[in-house]
């Protein structure tokens, strides 16, 4: 389980930042445990988003 506490991201220098990183990791633990094909289903970088 993940977990990200709400007065963390608070402190952080960029808490948008760091959000992002959070579910991107989470995102990627996931897929990895499931066997999911992450390659296949490759979304642009997040710096690619703004």
């Amino acid at each position: 389980m993940a977990l990200l506490m709400y007065d963390d991201v608070r402190k952080e220098a960029d808490p948008e930042k760091a959000l992002l990183n959070f579910m991107e990791s989470t995102y990627q633990a996931g897929a990895l445990l499931a066997g999911w094909n992450v390659e296949e289903m490759k979304v642009p970088a997040l710096q690619e988003l703004h």
